[in-house]
């Protein structure tokens, strides 16, 4: 018969051997010649707050964006579909655009002509940066931001200012050979005071029918797009600044009726579009007292 003492006992010789095993493996390793690491942390990494994807200045001029294909063009989570400008819709990871909270410079697009037509017409010449958030469940998207959001940032004059320059101009002509289609422009920019600034631009684009990929010509796939900017900036003080912008952008073609489909498809009509988008902007950034942080 077992007594209860040797009960007892047998438990703690159980964990004398157990220990035993593991400061033998310890001193094992530490002669083996490991070396512990220092800890890693894995955090989320993104371009800017509430933004996947930053489309910067300098990448939309390496790439001569002309359209909003070329803009998003290597951005994997938008897609933009249909060729001439009416018809183009922009998807973000297969959400459209009237899902989205798209805006220009604050200023949100939310009207709607057709379903069939594209609603965001945008001369990537005028863009500072786009920002995109992609995918919803962000208060700061705004509302109306199921699938995200868009923002069209414009050039300020100083963006387009060299170094130690107080007035500017530019005058650019393009040739598509593609769709035997051109482009004008024309830029005056300049610092009114030391504090003010502002720009004013002017663009003509005419397009014909463009060849798809196997050489054909798609019918009723020429355009003609007139755009007007104009901006003013003044820093008020080193913590406030204040913008008023104006934009125009008329779309006029003999394109179908249903825009995005083949011609064969729906019945050509002239069609006429006009954007306006008018915006005035404060902002007020402190040097160095934050007062109220949001627990």
């Amino acid at each position: 018969m077992t007594s209860p003492r040797s009960l007892l006992t047998r438990p703690s010789a159980l964990a004398l051997a157990v220990t035993a095993v593991i400061t033998t493996g310890q001193a094992r390793a530490a002669d083996s010649g490991y070396t512990e690491l220092d800890q890693v942390v894995v955090t989320e990494s993104r371009t800017a707050p509430d933004t996947d994807v930053l489309v910067t200045q300098d990448s939309l001029e390496k790439k001569q964006a002309t359209d909003l294909d070329d803009i998003f063009s290597d951005t994997p989570d938008v897609a933009v579909g249909g060729s001439a400008p009416g018809a183009q819709k922009i998807y973000v990871r297969g959400v459209e655009d009237t899902q989205l909270n798209v805006s220009v410079d604050g200023a949100t697009q939310a009207g709607q002509i057709f379903h069939h037509q594209g609603r965001v017409t945008v001369d990537p010449e005028l863009l500072k940066q786009v920002e995109v958030s992609a995918g919803a469940g962000e208060a700061t998207n705004g509302p109306g931001a199921l699938g995200g959001a868009i923002r069209f940032v414009t050039k300020d004059p100083e963006d387009m200012l060299r170094p130690g320059q107080d007035v500017g101009g530019t005058l650019k002509t393009e040739y598509y050979s593609n769709t035997d289609g051109y482009k004008t422009s024309a830029s005056l920019y300049g610092n009114l005071t030391d504090n003010w600034s502002a720009m004013g631009t002017l663009s003509r684009t005419e397009l014909g029918e463009y060849k798809d990929g196997n050489g054909e010509t798609q019918p009723y796939t020429d355009s003609e797009l007139l755009t007007g900017f104009g901006k003013v900036v003044g820093q008020l003080t080193d913590e406030q600044k204040v913008s008023l912008s104006y934009e125009r952008t008329e779309d006029e073609a003999f394109r179908p009726f249903k825009a995005h489909f083949p011609g064969s498809w729906s019945t050509p009509i002239d069609q006429e579009v006009l954007r306006e988008t008018i915006t005035g902007k404060y902002g007020f950034t402190p040097a160095t007292t934050i007062w109220w942080i949001p627990s």
